[in-house]
């Protein structure tokens, strides 16, 4: 009977490795397993549009960008596969102090543990590279480096990101009264209009809510300070106003 172990990513802690595209799910879930040929699970075209126009908007978000890390470590296809709202919520309640295979830890936790369900995500991952290509053109592309320490520091940045998402961050209060709209959970409502959904749309979609309400804010301290100005004005601001004359003396002649 085979023994289902994952090949521990990295070997050395001090080794720094830089991701080519096309490589990341391989390392990080263990060499063998066979390259994907086919291309019935690729994204459709409207879908790689998309993605394109919104990675095309984006601003820098330090904080997106850090926790889009998570892509490095094969997490995109794991969302692909079980879904972005569990792959989240699962990261949320993850605890890897003390762990020697972060990484491997968290694909165990997920319940990704054979040789199958490997090939299976390995197959996802590949399907996914011209996505994976789109986001890493954009403004949030993580590092392609990876490491021991990297490992634990992509978890921590996204459970930061998940706790602005879910608390009182204003930059998300549109998606929070959405999802509530629609009875789902904020991070699979994020992705709803994609039709494969996985980390990369659900960065590009929180880069994109985070923008807006920016513009929103600049849009409305713009117009409030205006209204002060207007406010300070004197209503007859161009004209002076006209002094009263003082009657004419009485002419001592009338009065007689």
């Amino acid at each position: 009977m085979e023994e289902n172990n994952f090949e521990k990513f990295p070997v050395s802690k001090e080794v720094e490795q830089s991701v080519p595209v096309g490589q990341d799910f391989e390392e990080a879930m263990g060499s063998g397993v066979p390259e994907f040929a086919g291309d019935d699970f690729m994204a459709s075209a409207s879908e790689n549009e998309s993605i394109e126009d919104a990675t095309e908007s984006e601003e820098y978000d330090a904080g997106i960008s850090d926790a889009a890390a998570l892509i490095n470590y094969g997490l995109d296809a794991a969302a692909r596969e079980m879904g972005v709202e569990v792959v989240v919520q699962k990261i949320k309640g993850f605890d890897p102090s003390g762990s020697e295979d972060p990484i491997g830890d968290f694909f165990r936790c997920l319940g990704i543990d054979s040789p199958v369900e490997r090939k299976d995500l390995h197959e996802e991952s590949m399907a996914n590279k011209p996505n994976e290509a789109e986001f890493r053109d954009g403004a949030n592309a993580p590092s392609l480096k990876r490491s021991y320490e990297g490992a634990f520091k992509a978890i921590a940045d996204m459970k930061e990101l998940i706790a602005e998402v879910e608390g009182a961050d204003p930059r998300y209060d549109e998606l929070r009264a959405g999802a509530k709209a629609a009875g789902k959970g904020y991070f699979e409502y994020a992705v709803s209009n994609y039709g494969k959904r996985g980390l990369t749309e659900l960065f590009s979609v929180l880069s994109q809510q985070g923008e807006k309400a920016e513009e929103e804010k600049n849009e409305d301290d713009g117009n409030n300070s205006e209204t002060d100005e207007l406010g300070d004005k004197p209503e007859n601001d161009d004209e002076t106003p006209e002094k009263e004359e003082a009657p004419e003396a009485l002419n001592p002649e009338i009065l007689k």
